[in-house]
């Protein structure tokens, strides 16, 4: 499992639930000096959807095999542009995949609010079990058949 079929289970999901929507997936732009260099644009965001008039932003991450989540893991840049969408009236999301082959395939949604909160009452790192069962985590939807069910879900416009 790798971090890009996460984007594409939650784009195809979404085309689903929000159809008729536009999908974009910002890339990170290289000035100058190949994928290394210093001199690189960082992408916003992973994953920008927009649908009747409502932006919403997600930044995913992927893990794997019972590996904790560390907050650090969501980078500043990426923090400072999901606040914008959410200032600008857009929706803003943290999704975390937990992912082990035969075993779970689930993605978590939190909202960037309770994110935010959590983060900064939280030290370290946080284990698979404590993010299922926490009470900030908005959704945890199981992944079947590459797709996760958004109906009712209310991740746009709820």
């Amino acid at each position: 499992m790798k971090e890009i079929q996460t984007h594409q289970i939650i784009k195809n999901s979404l085309q689903i639930e929000y159809p008729d929507g536009w999908y974009h997936k910002p890339t990170d732009v290289g000035m100058s000096g190949g994928e290394k260099s210093r001199f690189m644009i960082k992408r916003p965001f992973d994953i920008l959807y927009y649908w009747k008039s409502n932006l919403l932003a997600i930044e995913a991450k992927l893990l794997k095999n019972g590996t904790s989540f560390s907050f650090e893991d969501v980078k500043k840049h990426q923090i400072e542009n999901l606040i914008e969408v959410d200032k600008n009236g857009g929706y803003s999301y943290i999704a975390i995949h937990l992912w082990k082959e035969r075993e779970i395939n689930k993605i978590l949604f939190i909202e960037l609010h309770d994110f935010l909160y959590w983060k900064s009452t939280t030290e370290g790192r946080v284990k698979w079990e404590e993010l299922q069962n926490d009470l900030r985590v908005m959704l945890n939807l199981d992944v079947k058949n590459g797709l996760i069910n958004l109906r009712k879900s209310y991740l746009i416009g709820g």
